[in-house]
C-alpha cells in the first residue's frame, strides 16, 4: 500500500463492493476490554471453528491472563458491533511494533449479509496503518503442519490485497 492510496486500492472488486455495503449497515468497531466482551468473541469464534471440526486454542480466561499479565500491551481484541450485538471480532498480536498479526478472525454467520469481515479487516488495516505498523499479517493458509495449502482461505486473504510470504519452520526430530 502506497501513501495516499485508499486502503482498499488492492482489494478485489468484490471485496470493495462488499465493504461499501458494510458501510451502510451502521456497524461500529471497538476494542474489547471487559471479560464479557472477550467471552462474546470466543463464542463467535467457537461457532465458526465448529464448522471445521476445530476449537479455539485458548479459553477466554487464558486470553485475558495473557493480555493483562504475561504479555501486556502485545495482545488486543476488537469487535464489530451492530448496535450492541457483537457480530465479528479479532485477536491481534503486535510483533515489535512492526507487524500486527491477526491470530483469530471470526464472524457470526447470521450476519454475513452485512459483510462484517470486510468491515473488520478494513478497520484493522486502518489501525495498523495509523499506528505505524510496517505490515499486517493474516497468518497461515495451510493445513497439515504446512503441507497443504487451503486455497479457499488463501484466496480470501488475497482478495484483501494480501500476498504470501514464506515463514521458515525449524524442527529437530527427537526419535
Amino acid at each position: 500500500h502506497r501513501d495516499g492510496e485508499p486502503l482498499t486500492s488492492y482489494w478485489s472488486a468484490g471485496k470493495r463492493r462488499d465493504y461499501n455495503t458494510s458501510l451502510k449497515q451502521g456497524l461500529s468497531f471497538r476494542e474489547l476490554v471487559k471479560a464479557e466482551e472477550v467471552n462474546m468473541f470466543l463464542e463467535i469464534l467457537k461457532q465458526r471453528l465448529l464448522t471445521h471440526d476445530a476449537k479455539p486454542v485458548h479459553t477466554a480466561e487464558e486470553i485475558i491472563l495473557l493480555k493483562e499479565k504475561h504479555i501486556p500491551g502485545l495482545i488486543r481484541l476488537y469487535g464489530v458491533y451492530l448496535d450492541d450485538i457483537m457480530i465479528a471480532g479479532t485477536m491481534l498480536f503486535s510483533f515489535n511494533n512492526e507487524v500486527l498479526h491477526t491470530q483469530y478472525l471470526a464472524h457470526d454467520t447470521r450476519y454475513s449479509s452485512l459483510y462484517p469481515m470486510n468491515y473488520l479487516i478494513y478497520q484493522v488495516m486502518k489501525l495498523a496503518k495509523d499506528e505505524g505498523y510496517r505490515a499486517l499479517s493474516f497468518g497461515i493458509s495451510t493445513e497439515a503442519h504446512g503441507m497443504v495449502l487451503n486455497t479457499g482461505l488463501a484466496s480470501f486473504k488475497e482478495g484483501f490485497g494480501a500476498r504470501y510470504c514464506n515463514n521458515r519452520t525449524y524442527c529437530k526430530t527427537l526419535r
